[in-house]
C-alpha cells in the first residue's frame, strides 16, 4: 500500500508459508527471521513492515505519508508501534487457530517433522505444536479476542472527529492497520465492529482507495479466502461470547 501511494511500480512474489517457502535457504539470506515481508530496493534489504514503510516514504517521492505535525507524527507512530508489541502475535493467534491449523490437520507425522526442521526455531515450533493441537483452546486465544476488542475500541473513539487515524491526513497508520481488519474479515469475525460505526466507515475509505485494491485485493486467492470465512463462521459464536465477557 505505501508502494501504490507513492506511486512507485514494484514487482511482487508470493511465498507460501503454510508450504514453508519462508524457510527456503536463499529467502533466508534476505530474511534470516523467515518472516515476510521483505523489500528488496536495489542493494538495499529492508525487513519488517513499520520499518519498510518508513523507508519507502523516505526513499520516494510522492504524497507524504506521515503527518506533518510533531503531535500527529507521534501519534502515527503510537499506531504503528502496536502493531509490533502486540497486534501482530494476536492475529497469528487467530488466524492460525481458528482456520490455519486445518491444512495442517491431515498431514502425517513425517511431513510435520520435516516442516518444523526446515523452520529450526524451537518456539515458533511449540507454537504451531499446540495451535494445530487446540485450536481455540490455545491459552492466548482469548487475549488475542480481548487484544482486538481494545484496538476497536480505541479506534472507534479516536476516529469520532476525524477521517483517518493520526489526525487529517491518512498516513501509514492507516496502512498499518488496515490489512489487520482485512484478516478479520477475512475470519468471518467483522462482527467486531458491527457496532462501531466510525470504525466502519473507516475502513470502507482505506478499501476504496486505489493502493488498497493493488496491494491487497488484486493478491486475494479466493479459495483461501473462503475457507477462512467458513472456519470464522464457527468460531463466531465463541469469539462473541468473549466480547462480551
Amino acid at each position: 500500500m505505501a508502494l501504490a501511494e507513492k506511486g512507485v511500480a514494484f514487482t511482487g512474489t508470493v511465498l507460501n508459508l503454510r508450504a514453508g517457502d519462508q524457510y527456503d535457504p536463499e529467502y533466508r539470506k534476505l530474511n534470516p527471521g523467515a518472516v515476510v515481508p521483505t523489500l528488496v530496493n536495489g542493494a538495499e534489504v529492508i525487513i519488517e513492515s513499520t520499518v519498510i514503510n518508513e523507508y519507502i516514504d523516505e526513499a520516494f517521492s510522492g504524497p507524504a505519508l506521515k503527518p506533518a505535525s510533531p503531535a500527529e507524527r507521534a501519534s502515527m507512530r503510537g499506531w504503528t508501534k502496536q502493531l509490533d508489541e502486540s497486534l501482530h502475535g494476536a492475529v497469528v493467534i487467530l488466524s492460525f487457530c481458528i482456520a490455519f491449523r486445518n491444512d495442517f490437520l491431515p498431514k502425517t507425522a513425517e511431513d510435520m517433522t520435516s516442516f518444523y526442521a526446515r523452520m529450526n526455531n524451537p518456539e515458533k515450533e511449540k507454537f504451531y505444536r499446540e495451535a494445530i493441537a487446540m485450536g481455540m483452546d490455545h491459552a492466548g486465544f482469548i487475549p488475542a479476542v480481548q487484544r482486538y476488542r481494545k484496538l476497536l475500541h480505541d479506534m472507534e473513539a479516536a476516529l469520532a472527529d476525524r477521517d483517518w487515524l493520526a489526525g487529517r491526513s491518512f498516513s501509514l497508520a492507516d496502512i498499518g492497520i488496515a490489512p489487520y481488519l482485512t484478516r478479520l474479515e477475512q475470519l468471518g469475525l467483522a462482527g467486531m465492529w458491527a457496532d462501531k460505526a466510525h470504525v466502519a466507515a473507516w475502513y470502507e475509505r482505506a478499501r476504496q482507495r486505489p493502493s488498497y485494491q493493488t496491494a491487497v485485493t488484486d493478491w486475494l486467492v479466493a479459495p483461501a479466502v473462503a475457507a477462512m470465512h467458513e472456519a470464522g463462521k464457527a468460531a463466531w459464536p465463541r469469539i462473541r461470547g468473549i466480547l462480551k465477557s
